[in-house]
């Protein structure tokens, strides 16, 4: 009997720790579908504004992108709820793993939930201004947005030009997050709030976690080297009394923005004593800064473009902004061109005329590119636009990491400016005396 007692015992262990290594095996695998689920653990993990760590891959400081990426063999869709912001544009695009874009919703296109209504639409009325986006889920649904054939996908909300006096969300909050599972099972989650230095750290790890570890190497270098979205590095100076703004034909898949499209003069050498002088006519845009809403133009006349900017950056990795001046903080003459001037320091010379608007070089040892964007042209009305220009073919056929050949580039250029007319931006290298003293028409020998 004892040895039975004893053999009784043995057993009874044997089944208890069998037990205890399903459970615990049980909980392992609860444990790795429940980190394949967390993914987004919080909502709108990566903050992007042209400041900081995030100033990479030729952003706009004028907007602000909030990044969510979303395990879509988890959470069939993501449901957006939020409030219209005061601002000149905000959007919901989404995009394949990679970073090309998927599709998209703009806001004037996003309807109202019932009761609210829509302020970038002529005939809202009313207080309320909430509506709800549906990423994902059944067809059919109101203001959908599709992933896209992808296993992680990217959420991005953006705001361009939130009215004075707002912060950068337009004086609403982000919009509320919801992911909705295969079953139909909602799970609400809040805004991450993570220090702006540990975003792109916490997000690659996120990847990773949620088992992206090829994805999560692709874009640890895409984060931290940045993406010339289609403007590689040129080796070669453009020539002082040739400068040419161009269109590149293939612009990258670094989170592109579908509703914007940009011209460019890169390869700008820094001579010292001189400037670099821009001129063009200004399209009209909405006067939503001062508090107007997105069909009352800011200059007499029709709007023209929704948006338009002038940025310079540096055209080396991970190919930061300098600077930007946006067109409601453009100087513009009494004949409604602009001129910028990009020159040497962080402020510009005291002498510098009322109708010019600065641009510092920033590093003057590193070439330079400015990069002129048009948003959302009013068309047919207006055919002057970059977008404009491309559907006319004015492109220079760019290879990756390679810029097109100089007689490339000087035919797109002076195709785009057939279309652009006006509109075109001419640039000259400028001694700084004869700018002072003769104005941009004698830089431009006029």
């Amino acid at each position: 009997m004892p040895r039975l007692k004893s053999l009784s015992k043995v057993l009874l262990g044997t089944l208890r720790t069998r037990w205890a290594l399903s459970v615990f095996a049980l909980l392992s695998l609860w444990h790795l579908n429940a980190s394949a689920q967390s993914l987004p653990s919080c909502a709108w993990r990566l903050e992007t504004d042209g400041s900081g760590i995030t100033n990479v891959a030729y952003p706009d400081t004028d907007a602000t992108y909030w990044t969510m990426p979303v395990d879509t063999t988890q959470w069939k869709q993501v449901i957006l709820q939020g409030q219209y912001p005061r601002s000149r544009f905000f959007s919901v695009t989404t995009y394949v793993a990679q970073g090309a874009a998927s599709d998209a919703i703009l806001d004037i296109n996003i309807d109202p939930d019932a009761g609210s209504s829509n302020p970038f639409r002529r005939r809202s009325s009313g207080q309320q201004h909430d509506y709800t986006v549906n990423v994902g889920g059944p067809s059919g649904q109101t203001n959908q947005v599709n992933f896209g054939d992808t296993p992680l996908a990217w959420i991005i909300y953006r705001i361009y030009v939130p009215n004075r006096g707002l912060d950068e969300m337009g004086g609403v909050p982000l919009p509320a997050v919801t992911l909705v599972d295969a079953n139909g099972g909602r799970h609400s989650i809040a805004p991450c709030g993570t220090p702006r230095d540990q975003q792109i750290t916490l997000l690659v790890d996120d990847l990773r976690a949620d088992g992206f570890d090829q994805l999560a190497d692709y874009w640890q270098t895409k984060f931290t080297e940045g993406d010339d979205g289609g403007l590689a590095p040129d080796p070669n100076c453009q020539p002082e009394d040739q400068i040419v703004f161009w269109i590149p034909e293939n612009t990258g898949g670094f989170f592109p923005n579908p509703f914007n499209k940009y011209i460019a003069a890169g390869g700008l050498c820094f001579h010292a004593g001189k400037f670099v002088i821009v001129r063009g006519k200004a399209a009209d845009f909405p006067n939503t800064y001062n508090g107007g809403p997105v069909w009352q133009p800011a200059l007499p006349g029709y709007i023209q473009l929704r948006y338009w900017s002038m940025c310079n950056n540096d055209q080396i990795p991970p190919f930061p902004v300098v600077a930007c001046q946006p067109d409601h903080a453009t100087n513009l003459d009494r004949q409604g061109y602009y001129t910028y001037v990009l020159g040497e320091g962080d402020s510009p010379p005291p002498w510098l005329p009322a109708y010019a608007t600065w641009l510092p070089w920033g590093s003057t040892v590193v070439s330079n590119i400015l990069i002129f964007r048009n948003m959302l042209p009013s068309t047919p009305q207006f055919d002057r636009s970059v977008q404009a220009a491309i559907a006319a073919e004015c492109v220079a056929n760019n290879k990756l990491n390679k810029p097109p050949l100089r007689p490339e580039v000087v035919a797109a250029g002076s195709c785009a400016e057939r279309v652009m007319k006006a509109f075109y931006p001419k640039a000259v290298f400028c001694d700084q005396s004869v700018f002072r003293y003769g104005g941009w028409q004698a830089c431009f020998g006029q």
